[in-house]
């Protein structure tokens, strides 16, 4: 009975397996995902089999990166001016409730309360640097397809 448990204990579980399928299943619907769709679907259509055309067609796809990697760009930056934000609030956050239990003010609600402000505001920060990583993914997919193209 002992070599039929052996080799079984040697394989790897499917629960050391599942966080990897989760991390990249949960970043595939995002909305920047769907974007790089529509301009795969055309540059496909428009698979030419002379040569002139195909020329237009590179030139086609450098462009549309180029206003996938503009719209990316912009997005990251307005995360990053909101991630600056949440990082402010919450620095604030957590001095208020520094301050409450240095003092010894207030009640223990109050410094619940900022407990689960702060814990909020973690999450997304969180939340907003996933967005952020799904973004770059994206245009690392783009950049691959592109080169696969060329």
């Amino acid at each position: 009975m002992d070599s039929f448990t052996k080799p079984k204990a040697n394989k790897p579980t499917p629960t050391t397996e599942m966080p990897l399928r989760t991390r990249t299943s949960t970043s595939a619907p995002r909305q920047p995902c769907t974007i790089p769709s529509p301009n795969t679907t055309q540059i496909s259509e428009k698979e030419p089999t002379e040569e002139p055309e195909e020329q237009e067609t590179t030139s086609q796809t450098e462009a549309e990166p180029a206003t996938l990697q503009d719209s990316s760009e912009a997005r990251i930056t307005q995360l990053e001016k909101e991630l600056a934000e949440l990082e402010e609030e919450l620095a604030e956050s957590k001095e208020k409730l520094a301050e409450s239990k240095k003092r010894g003010e207030g009640s223990k609600t109050l410094v619940e309360s900022l407990e689960k402000v702060i814990d909020a505001k973690n999450d997304t920060i969180k939340k907003k640097n996933d967005a952020v990583d799904a973004i770059i993914a994206d245009l690392w997919k783009v950049f691959a397809r592109v080169k696969a193209i060329e």
